[in-house]
């Protein structure tokens, strides 16, 4: 069978202080973090309330540009994956041969859901009144649309591709990944001409910050310096930070995208998703499941070790999981690995969850386009525990850069990994 070839056309990208790609890999290239202490966390007293949550500012152009009810999670998605679509030039057109595929984790019950229900709570308070909640939720716009993840898809579909079909993904931190790999696998086979593809995630909303700080997997320790908290394969880590963001790609079938005049920006190579049955919070502390996928997607793209340029790692700064990605490095790679340059973009802009893995796909992207490796924040002592990795830690020329192995590696065993190659 012969397979067709699968080419970004659009990218579009929010974070906590950048409202475009290009703002986002600017702000990394300059060193500047995203982390800081959040303000509602602390006045709520939750522990360790540092993330990188979508500043006030961030909030105000979205909101300036979207006009349209819903959540905040909606207005997100729509603003971010209308630059993409702006980008690509499909803005405008229905598409009967198109898809949208996006990431989500957020909870159906949030904080503010909560408090509704607890309102509800009948007399005996032995349980809540499911017909007072109901008639409390159909007296607020919107707020029935809570109880739906695929809501933002939906919308996104709704005003952009309304004849297309629609799939969500709540793969938790590689949800974003394998948004972007499914949607590849559906054009790469000829099942679809072109796709939307990302993920939007507000982790640092009060119920899911707690949620997260309660697995032990988040920041530990306190800190004078916000930024200097996410410390990622630094013998110094001490968890991950949240973060909040929106991402996403428009890919097409190469051959579609030429008979429109529209140009590549970057080609998806390979793709690989394993799921593992081991550990909730963590892989094979030898890193052979986390290896298996980042192989498979190499097989996939028909390239060997020594083709890879640079890996943009999943780099959570937890304590396991920078163990394990450190390893698994190391036996793919074998005696190359200590000579390709790895990046971990999460120690600037937090871990966006869904969306993360969409992010470092357009920052890798940009890196591809501009040949400039971005430097991860923090590193400094390196773990003599681990296989040694060259960590890039200041930004780096790199002009022959043709590809890039991108991980995501998440909690319940869904890992994946993607290729990316420069046009």
């Amino acid at each position: 069978m012969k397979y067709r070839e699968v080419v970004i056309t659009g990218m579009g990208c929010t974070t906590a202080e950048a409202s475009s790609p290009d703002a986002l890999f600017d702000q990394i290239l300059s060193g500047r973090s995203s982390i800081k202490i959040d303000e509602t966390l602390r006045t709520l007293g939750l522990p360790n309330p540092i993330s990188a949550s979508i500043s006030q500012a961030i909030w105000d152009v979205v909101d300036a540009q979207v006009q349209a009810e819903g959540t905040r999670h909606t207005r997100l998605s729509l603003f971010t994956a209308g630059q993409a679509i702006a980008q690509s030039g499909i803005l405008g057109n229905d598409h009967d041969r198109a898809g949208i595929f996006m990431a989500s984790n957020r909870s159906p019950t949030d904080f503010v859901d909560l408090m509704q229900a607890a309102g509800a709570i009948d007399k005996s308070g032995e349980c809540v009144s499911l017909d007072t909640l109901w008639q409390s939720i159909k007296a607020q716009d919107g707020r029935s649309s809570r109880s739906r993840r695929d809501l933002s898809a939906m919308a996104i579909a709704g005003r952009f591709c309304p004849s297309g079909m629609v799939m969500t993904s709540n793969d938790a931190c590689a949800a974003g990944g394998i948004s972007i790999g499914t949607a590849y696998r559906y054009i790469r086979h000829g099942l679809l001409d072109l796709a939307i593809a990302g993920g939007t995630e507000l982790a640092c909303e009060p119920l899911s910050f707690l949620c997260f700080s309660s697995t032990g997997m988040t920041y530990s320790s306190l800190s004078q310096d916000p930024a200097a908290a996410c410390r990622p394969f630094d013998r110094d880590r001490r968890g991950m930070v949240l973060g909040e963001g929106s991402a996403f790609l428009v890919m097409e079938d190469a051959e579609h995208a030429r008979a429109r005049g529209s140009r590549p920006l970057a080609r998806i190579r390979g793709f690989a998703k394993y799921a593992e049955a081991g550990n909730v919070l963590s892989s094979n502390e030898e890193g052979t499941e986390f290896a298996r996928c980042m192989k498979a997607a190499l097989d996939d793209a028909g390239l060997d070790v020594r083709d890879i340029d640079h890996i943009n790692a999943h780099g959570t700064a937890t304590i396991s999981n920078d163990a394990c990605e450190s390893r698994a490095i190391d036996l793919v790679f074998g005696k190359h690995a200590a000579d390709i340059p790895v990046t971990a973009n999460k120690s600037f802009i937090g871990h966006t969850i869904g969306a993360s893995a969409v992010i470092e796909s357009i920052l890798s992207v940009l890196s591809l386009q501009k040949g400039v490796l971005l430097p991860t924040l923090n590193y400094g002592n390196p773990d003599p525990s681990l296989p040694p990795l060259d960590i890039v830690t200041a930004p780096r020329d790199k002009k022959n850069l043709r590809t890039i192995l991108s991980n995501s590696f998440a909690m319940g065993g869904e890992n994946c990994s993607l290729v990316l190659e420069a046009v």
